[in-house]
């Protein structure tokens, strides 16, 4: 009787230990999960970082993949620029026919300066220094608890802007503090 009542015990001191493994894995696992959600968290970039990471990769959005263009753009102005692109493998150009980054069709060797702005969603990029010309990257207004990143909405030319059908409305053009 006494091996029948120690062979109970080793049956449900295994059955306890394990079930407390498992627990414990589980605890593990949310945790492994909670730090991986913080270091999403902290993999999103700033407004202006982002703005610096586009221009210095020399995005162009004309011929990027989706993923990439949707680590910079909100979802309505990342297909804008899938659709341009399906739309020009078919026409050639479509409605976008210069670089969206320096609003000119022969980019190179031109600089760039970023500005923040009293909005903290807005940023102008001046090309060509402040004497230049101005682009004005809109981005999403987003809460301290979401959890999305900051993208760009939109960006505002002299000429227009990109969302819509390039039906371009002029923008003010005038420098920040005139």
């Amino acid at each position: 009787m006494t091996r029948k009542i120690t062979a109970l015990l080793i049956v449900n001191l295994t059955i306890l230990l394990t079930a407390c493994d498992r627990s414990q894995q589980a605890d593990q696992n949310s945790e492994n999960h909670q730090k991986s959600e913080i270091q999403t968290e902290k993999s999103c970039q700033e407004p202006k970082d982002l703005l610096e990471k586009m221009y210095q990769s020399n995005l162009n959005p004309l011929s990027a993949t989706e993923s990439e263009l949707k680590q910079y753009f909100d979802n309505k102005l990342a297909n804008k620029f899938i659709a341009e692109q399906k739309c020009a493998e078919k026409e050639g150009i479509c409605d976008i026919d210069f670089d969206i980054l320096y609003d000119s069709q022969d980019p190179e060797g031109l600089g760039y300066q970023i500005e923040e702005t009293k909005n903290p969603f807005e940023y102008f990029v001046w090309i060509g220094g402040q004497d230049g010309k101005r682009i004005v990257f809109s981005f999403d207004q987003l809460s301290k608890d979401s959890d999305s990143c900051p993208r760009i909405t939109n960006i505002s030319y002299s000429h227009g802007d990109l969302l819509g059908t390039m039906a371009f409305d002029p923008i003010d053009t005038q420098k920040p503090n005139q």
